[in-house]
């Protein structure tokens, strides 16, 4: 089975990147050990992943929608999904009821992921 390739930025903004670079300033580092450590680090490289060519569709969908999304007391909580049937109405988005139900997928996942990150930046 061939695998489509897809791109995905880093995980950080780029203000968390700023952040990063500012507080190791602060602790003394110089440009160059600034520029090694991210460089080493994942969390600051663009990524290239592995997609089955059968969730092309719904995964850049993701990407053409991933501000779309319903907020709870500043948490995303789900995808907001009258907005996007409402973008992908505008826009003339073919989509099969297969991708929608993939992007419902990729929605909770993304929900689940970012609970997670939450709750570990919590405990420390």
């Amino acid at each position: 089975m061939e695998l489509a390739q897809g791109w995905v930025g880093p995980s950080v903004t780029q203000a968390d990147r700023n952040d990063y670079i500012d507080q190791l300033k602060g602790l003394g580092s110089s440009d160059d050990e600034i520029q090694a450590i991210l460089a080493e680090d994942d969390d600051f490289k663009d990524r290239v992943i592995e997609l089955l060519p059968e969730n092309k569709t719904a995964f850049y969908w993701f990407l053409d929608i991933d501000d779309l999304w319903q907020y709870t007391e500043g948490m995303r909580t789900c995808l907001d999904i009258q907005a996007i049937l409402a973008d992908a109405q505008i826009t003339g988005r073919k989509y099969s009821k297969l991708d929608y139900h993939k992007l419902r997928i990729i929605g909770r996942h993304v929900i689940h992921c970012l609970a997670e990150r939450y709750r570990e930046q919590k405990r420390s």
